[in-house]
């Protein structure tokens, strides 16, 4: 270290600040002792000044190995004078420091004025993710835009850890608010989220872009102009999480926090592609990208995970041919293909209460069912595609050769399937047995099977009356194979019978309780119900 820099304290660096301005380059150190603060000022009086003086802090950012409370480097004169050229090679040397240490330098505060945000985030790389609390991105001193979402590739560096997020502006607009909402997506990631600004355009429209976002804005009279998001720790993660694949090139995403915390997503709405499998990969790139930030450290239970395969939207354009639902369906199973390795990628399974999902088959539900905890799976809803657009008002009509019965053969043996209280499948008929399904641990069941039998209606009886959680089946049926002597005889007579056997009623003391089993066999569904009394 050259003999005009002052000699350091042998105390532990607490802060480091370096300022420059149009005249000087400066140093600032505080240190965990009494002396407080030391600092070096190198006038600009000659060509190789910067050099000269970075051997000074480079040196120390090089031997600090403890815990550093806050980093800045900051411009530190009169905003007409600023100028990137001065500044872009005082953040390249800072940069070349951190990046000769052997580890990555702790810094619990950093504040950063950067040529742009690109700039500033590969300084903030060079930074321990593990203590890094606060970022403070100052881009006050020059009037032009900033893309300040190149930051949200803080969500993937910073490993799990919670942040408060700063940026500085000179004008405001609804743009950056706009962007600000998509760093609101990552509760994961941040607690607070604060946006200074000098001047504003359009202050109304800024506050329509973020009027239904809890926020704080500065007092009338108030020296700072600013916005304050909160990020509460007890609304952190989701509760419920919603994919609408409605549009093939605009899916849609929903996402409930808290009594509350929503948010609705539009994919793609930028995009100005005329490849419409472009647009496809890129909304669909997007939406799993999304996914595994919002929900790949989540450690709670969601309320609710749900998604939809229809693309009405699209569907309805123009009379669809066979050949625009195979390429449909083809973009549902890439699209779940991803999803099951980012599933299959978490530490441990996605804690999920209810699993919803539209226009499925049995093949897309094996893609995201083994990867939720069955500790926590209550409810499992599936529709099939004709099912769902039969419920759309039949908009659209499926193709008949590309329907196919739903198969629960290796579904059933799940431990997820087998641990869910509530299921409702609407599809074509189940072919797989009832006494195969693992069903009757089920509270509630809503399905429509291929056939079912005497000893179908028997097995269900008998087991459903020993149960302590059930409440009701209803399994409409599409062939029934039940001989009406034999049933009786198994049994019992039955307490009523309307018409010529249309309907059928059995009442049965529960073994488990002093309620009821009523049994009621229709011409085209069977119901299985608790009931009180006796009617």
């Amino acid at each position: 270290m050259p003999q005009n820099y002052p000699r350091m304290s042998s105390s532990p660096i607490t802060s480091i600040g370096i300022f420059y301005n149009e005249q000087s380059l400066k140093c600032e150190l505080y240190f965990d002792d009494p002396c407080g603060k030391q600092s070096f000022e190198y006038k600009e009086t000659r060509n190789d000044h910067l050099k000269i003086f970075v051997e000074y802090p480079e040196e120390i950012i090089n031997n600090q190995t403890g815990l550093v409370n806050s980093l800045n480097i900051k411009y530190s004169g009169l905003e007409e004078n600023y100028t990137k050229e001065k500044l872009d090679p005082v953040i390249t040397q800072i940069f070349k420091c951190l990046e000769s240490r052997k580890e990555l330098l702790q810094v619990k505060r950093l504040l950063i004025d950067a040529v742009d945000m690109s700039q500033a985030m590969t300084v903030v790389k060079l930074l321990d993710p593990s203590v890094l609390k606060k970022v403070e991105f100052c881009f006050e001193n020059r009037d032009e835009d900033i893309d300040i979402e190149d930051a949200l590739a803080l969500v993937k560096w910073n490993e799990g850890k919670r942040m408060k997020l700063v940026f500085k502006l000179h004008t405001l607009h609804p743009g950056y608010l706009e962007s600000v909402k998509k760093f609101l997506l990552h509760l994961p990631t941040f607690t607070e989220i604060f946006v200074y600004y000098k001047q504003c355009v359009n202050e109304n429209a800024c506050l329509g872009t973020i009027m239904d976002i809890p926020m704080q804005h500065e007092t009338p009279g108030s020296k700072e102009k600013f916005f304050q998001f909160r990020l509460s720790h007890s609304l952190l993660l989701s509760d419920k999480y919603h994919v609408y694949f409605l549009s093939d090139t605009h899916p849609s995403a929903y996402i409930k926090i808290g009594c509350r915390r929503k948010r609705s997503l539009l994919y793609g709405k930028h995009e100005t592609s005329g490849d419409i499998n472009v647009l496809c990969q890129k909304a669909q790139a997007q939406i799993l990208h999304d996914f595994e930030v919002n929900l790949g450290r989540q450690n709670t239970c969601l309320e609710e995970l749900n998604f939809i395969f229809s693309y009405i939207h699209t569907l309805r354009k123009e009379e669809p041919s066979i050949e625009t639902f195979g390429s449909l369906n083809q973009l549902t199973i890439q699209f779940l293909g991803k999803l099951k390795e980012i599933l299959s990628r978490r530490s441990q399974l996605l804690k999920v209460k209810k699993l919803d999902i539209l226009c499925c088959t049995d093949d897309n539900l094996m893609q995201i069912l083994p990867y939720l905890d069955p500790n926590c799976l209550k409810t499992i809803k599936l529709i099939d595609p004709r099912a769902e657009y039969e419920r759309l008002g039949n908009r659209v009509n499926y193709p008949e050769s590309m329907l196919k019965p739903f198969v629960l053969d290796e579904i059933c043996q799940l431990e997820q399937w087998k641990s869910a209280t509530e299921l409702e499948i609407r599809s074509q008929p189940i072919s797989t047995s009832i006494q195969e399904m693992n069903i009757t641990h089920f509270s509630k069941i809503y399905m429509q099977v291929e056939t079912i039998s005497s000893e179908d209606v028997l097995y269900l009886k008998d087991h459903l009356l020993q149960s302590t959680t059930f409440q009701r089946f209803i399994i409409p049926f599409k062939n029934k194979a039940i001989d009406y002597e034999t049933l009786v005889g198994i049994m019992g007579p039955p307490h009523r019978i309307y018409g010529d056997n249309d309907r059928i009623i059995w009442f049965f003391q529960m073994e488990v309780n002093h309620q009821f089993l009523e049994v009621r066999l229709d011409m085209r569904y069977i119901e299985f119900k608790l009931t009180s009394h006796i009617e």
